[in-house]
């Protein structure tokens, strides 16, 4: 990957962390088929055959899905957050959590030709309960897809996604675990473009964000999101 397409990747993810005012520009798709540092897929190619060379279509996706299931999958209770790259995870067929999954999804879609970013989000029920009710953190990974011309949101362990989806949309509903809705806490290509570099980077981002929340009004939520879609 050429300097110049990291820095734009890095300025992208460094923009949610508050560095940058201009938000993401979602007008031109495009940008967002390159990789970032953790996300560059080498050999392609053997890949989307063991994926039925699939399209850059909905079904396409699909077809992503049901091959990412053949993986092994081994929680790992974030150990790993920020640190694997889409090689690393391709030489073991070890998935240890959603930021795995996200990171393989999204990069398999952009090779297909589907923009696609990784979308980390904190459980809104979680930061209403921490740190007073429950200790532990509640969160998920999510992408955001550009396909037949409308952005969706897939939850990157199943094949369920929201469509259409506003990408601008930062609070929104869909059951994951023990969390109905959920707060964007970043959106990127990979978690090194976005400043997550491990676990603890990750918990302190939640806990501002249940900082913020503490005594002040309910989130709404959104009014433009499609219907969740069911495999």
């Amino acid at each position: 990957m050429r300097a110049r397409d990291f820095l734009l990747l890095l300025v992208m993810g460094r923009a949610l962390l508050g560095a940058e005012e201009s938000p993401l520009d979602f007008s031109d798709p495009a940008r967002f088929l390159l990789p970032g540092p953790q996300s560059e897929l080498v050999e392609a190619g053997p890949i989307l055959r063991a994926c039925g060379s699939p399209g850059a279509t909905l079904s396409g996706i699909r077809r992503v899905v049901e091959w990412k299931k053949s993986w092994r999958n081994e929680p790992a209770g974030g150990r790993w957050v920020g640190t694997r790259t889409v090689r690393s995870l391709i030489e073991s067929r070890l998935l240890t959590g959603c930021h795995d999954h996200a990171l393989l999804l999204s990069a398999v879609l952009r090779a297909i030709g589907i923009p696609a970013l990784m979308v980390d989000c904190a459980g809104l029920e979680w930061a209403r309960d921490f740190p007073d009710r429950r200790r532990d953190f509640a969160g998920h990974v999510f992408v955001l897809a550009w396909v037949e011309k409308r952005w969706i949101l897939l939850d990157s362990t199943s094949y369920r996604y929201l469509d259409p989806f506003d990408p601008h949309s930062d609070r929104f509903r869909f059951p994951v675990g023990d969390q109905e809705r959920f707060a964007v806490l970043f959106r990127g290509i990979d978690p090194a473009s976005y400043g997550v570099t491990n676990l603890l980077a990750l918990n302190r981002a939640m806990e501002r964000l249940s900082d913020g929340l503490r005594g002040g009004p309910e989130p709404a939520m959104p009014a433009r999101l499609g219907p969740l879609h069911l495999p």
